[in-house]
């Protein structure tokens, strides 16, 4: 995490770069030097490590302090609470994403589901970060081209595999 001075200056210098999303370009709790970037930088500052419930996105969102929201289903707490964050976001008008903290596909799926419902989503998610976990105990929700699909049918689309199951 960068100070405001730094943040503002590494945005401009990313400037040529064709840098689509700048996110948390300052440490969470600093809410007024994330708005000062986000007023400065030429490219959208999102909020992530500072979205971490409802009342820190309303926080953000009310003091202008991002141009976007990364939400994350564990980090805020649950699919009910990332949701409701979704909601507030569309209400302020300001786009979001979901994000994925490092961890299996039953994270993954929860995300993708979670997204597909969000009818105010204009931005692309970061799900995929279960394709990196070795001995993931589920299966299911594939990338492909740098895409997941919504599976078809009843359930996440996730299913616990090997020894994970109990007999």
């Amino acid at each position: 995490a960068y100070d405001t001075a730094g943040g503002i200056r590494l945005a401009h210098a990313m400037a040529d770069a064709d840098v689509d999303i700048f996110e948390q370009p300052v440490p969470a709790d600093d809410i007024e030097g994330l708005r000062a970037v986000a007023e400065a930088a030429p490219m959208t500052v999102e909020a992530d490590e500072s979205a971490v419930d409802v009342a820190s996105v309303r926080r953000l969102l009310e003091a202008g302090a991002c141009g976007s929201v990364c939400l994350k289903v564990a980090k805020m707490g649950g699919l009910r609470v990332c949701r409701a964050a979704a909601v507030l976001c569309d209400k302020h008008g300001i786009p979001y994403r979901f994000g994925a903290n490092m961890g299996p596909r039953l994270l993954q799926a929860q995300g993708l589901h979670l997204a597909a419902a969000c009818a105010g989503l204009r931005r692309a998610c970061a799900l995929a970060e279960s394709e990196h976990i070795l001995d993931d105990p589920f299966t299911g929700v594939p990338v492909a081209g740098g895409c997941i699909t919504v599976p078809d049918g009843p359930g996440s689309g996730v299913v616990l595999q090997g020894d994970w199951v109990s007999a």
